[in-house]
């Protein structure tokens, strides 16, 4: 673990980002759950990740006092949250806590992550989220496994305590070293980002914040679950009443999670996991290959899962779908001349 030998007083300044896509309902809810923390050292900024709707007006509204970072285009989760970052780095904060817009935080969870860091030093820290419809059980609780050296391994479950209730998981509620944390409460060091970069954004959305995890875990930097440290997490707040929006998020869901396989584990564990794929779709996949429009007009998710795999094969990163350009309904079959193409 590295040392840390801060000599800032016991209430370091913390740069709180939460980040907006056309959702201000949950921003103002994650918002009014920021009013209540007990961690008096903080300043909150709002960053609007080029929101099609009247996000922008209505948080301003709602929170006159918290300033808005408005962003020209769509970045993104790492890109959107690095826009407050550099505002953080700027105004020499000494942490930086990123929290999901349609994340509620707890009024001790930012108190609980900074005393782990003072505790710990070095180290990214993350949150153990509950469940919104039964908040006694946990939504996640830690990712991966470690090696007999201490480093993260992406082989087992990614979040095995998941639907476990939090008293039996966490009754001692000790601090615990994980390959992974969540991206949606995670606090990292400013100096951590000055010596290993921040996460890397050309994976657009999901699972750039395990990647990170790992990158800096190969370099001994620990990720630490904070069990006394709560919130809870409404997932997918962006998207969960759009159809077509999910497609989209399985698209980003599958083919980041193939490339940080190969990344992590190898090109043997990479061609294990594509031939479970094709094994088990393989007769879409034809019909795909040879009726392409049809396959999506039939079962766009589907279709988005093909796209999804070869565009991991072939390493293309980045933003490939943009959110914005599919927020509308999946067309009926009758509307097939009229659909929305996915093929740019």
């Amino acid at each position: 673990m590295i040392s840390d030998q801060s000599t800032n007083t016991n209430k370091p300044l913390v740069y709180i980002s939460v980040l907006n896509w056309n959702g201000a309902d949950n921003t103002i809810r994650c918002l009014e759950s920021l009013e209540h923390l007990d961690y008096p050292n903080c300043r909150i900024l709002v960053v609007d990740n080029a929101s099609m709707d009247d996000s922008v007006a209505r948080i301003q509204a709602a929170f006159p006092d918290i300033e808005i970072i408005c962003s020209p285009e769509n970045l993104g989760y790492a890109g959107g949250n690095r826009l407050a970052l550099d505002r953080a780095m700027q105004d020499g904060a000494e942490l930086f806590w990123i929290l999901n817009n349609d994340a509620i935080a707890k009024p001790d969870a930012l108190m609980e992550l900074v005393k782990a860091y003072q505790y710990h030093g070095l180290a990214i820290y993350g949150s153990v989220v509950l469940k919104p419809d039964e908040q006694n059980l946990v939504a996640f609780g830690g990712g991966y496994q470690l090696d007999i050296n201490g480093r993260p391994r992406a082989t087992g479950k990614y979040n095995s305590l998941r639907d476990q209730p939090y008293d039996k998981c966490f009754s001692h509620q000790h601090d615990r070293t994980v390959g992974a944390v969540n991206g949606s409460s995670l606090m990292i060091p400013i100096r951590l980002v000055e010596k290993y970069g921040f996460m890397d954004d050309v994976f657009f959305m999901n699972v750039e914040e395990v990647d990170y995890c790992f990158r800096l875990g190969r370099r001994g930097v620990p990720s630490i679950i904070v069990p006394k440290s709560i919130i809870v997490h409404m997932w997918g707040g962006s998207y969960r009443h759009s159809s077509l929006l999910s497609c989209v998020m399985h698209y980003y869901l599958q083919r980041n999670q193939l490339i940080f396989i190969r990344r992590w584990e190898g090109r043997l564990a990479f061609v294990k996991q594509l031939y479970g794929y094709f094994r088990n779709s393989w007769r879409f996949q034809v019909m795909a290959i040879i009726f392409p429009r049809k396959a999506w007009i039939r079962d766009p998710r589907a279709y988005m899962a093909r796209r999804a795999v070869l565009d991991a094969i072939l390493n293309r990163m980045g933003k490939r779908f943009a959110p914005e350009d599919y927020l509308v309904e999946i067309p009926r079959k009758s509307d097939a001349n009229s659909s929305h193409s996915l093929s740019h």
